[in-house]
């Protein structure tokens, strides 16, 4: 099943004159591990960037292509579904924390390099109380979520779904 699917699919050669930098997984499609895992990732390696050709999978959020925008890459390339590639040189980025947590370190870094960016500083925050209610999701949801109510709301909460 494997080498038919090897066969089928068409073969890419990249220019072995570059350097490529692979940094997503199969788990790199959601939103936390995105962050967590992907970013995270890239941005350890944030001041070397600029000798990088990026590797991606073809299909992206929107969220994806957007955080993207912080970091000085040659370039990005997306590999087509259909297809495999061949590179002669390829750096993988080790994870920065066990996935599913996070580098404080490194978080902190790209903090300040998206604060940089879009020039935030610390005066421009808000003061809003937020909680990000999970209540319509198909998965991982507050079951008690009812009883959290009343004390979100005594402490002046924003409730967003």
């Amino acid at each position: 099943y494997k080498l038919s699917h090897i066969f089928k699919k068409k073969k890419i050669r990249l220019s072995g004159n570059e350097k490529y930098l692979l940094a997503f997984d199969a788990w790199s499609h959601g939103y936390f591990h995105w962050f967590a895992d992907t970013i995270t990732r890239i941005g350890a390696l944030a001041d070397e960037l600029q000798e990088y050709i990026l590797l991606l999978p073809s299909q992206l959020n929107s969220f994806q292509k957007e955080s993207l925008n912080i970091f000085n890459f040659k370039a990005i390339y997306q590999i087509p579904s259909d297809s495999y590639i061949y590179v002669p040189y390829l750096v993988v980025p080790t994870y920065t924390a066990l996935t599913g947590n996070y580098n404080e370190v490194v978080i902190q870094k790209i903090r300040n390099l998206y604060f940089a960016k879009y020039k935030f500083s610390e005066q421009k925050q808000t003061q809003d109380k937020i909680y990000i209610s999970r209540r319509k999701a198909k998965r991982r949801f507050v079951s008690n979520e009812d009883e959290l109510k009343p004390l979100l709301e005594k402490y002046q909460f924003k409730m967003v779904y």
